[in-house]
C-alpha cells in the first residue's frame, strides 16, 4: 500500500491504540494525532459537530456590538481587542521605561 506523502503507512490510533494501515484521519479537535475510521466516526465527527453548534453571538462590553464567538472564549469584538492590546503594550512599554529610569536614579 502506498502512503500519502508525509504520513506513515502504519500508525497507532490515538484513541483505541490499535495499529492502523493507511493514512487514517485527523483526530483534531478531539485529540492531537491520527485516528482510525471507527474512532473518527464515533468520536471526532461528533466533537466537530458539537463545536460547530457552539457558535454564540456575544455583546462586546466596550462598544455593545454583537460579534460571533466561535469557541465561546472571546470577551471583546475584534476592534476593541486590538485597541486594548495596543493600550496594554504601550502601558508595559512605559512601565519598563519608568523602571529603568528609577533604577538609574537610585
Amino acid at each position: 500500500m502506498r502512503g500519502i506523502k508525509g504520513l506513515p503507512k502504519r500508525f497507532l490510533c490515538c484513541f483505541c491504540k490499535k495499529t492502523v494501515t493507511g493514512p487514517g484521519n485527523n483526530a483534531m479537535p478531539a485529540k492531537d494525532g491520527r485516528c482510525c475510521n471507527k474512532c473518527n466516526l464515533s468520536i471526532v465527527i461528533p466533537t466537530r459537530l458539537e463545536q460547530a453548534r457552539k457558535v454564540i453571538y456575544t455583546k462586546c462590553p466596550c462598544c455593545r456590538r454583537r460579534f460571533k464567538d466561535v469557541m465561546n472564549n472571546r470577551k471583546f469584538c475584534g476592534e476593541c481587542a486590538d485597541y486594548l492590546r495596543t493600550i496594554i503594550a504601550k502601558s508595559n512599554y512605559y512601565k519598563n521605561k519608568f523602571k529603568k529610569l528609577k533604577q538609574e536614579l537610585e
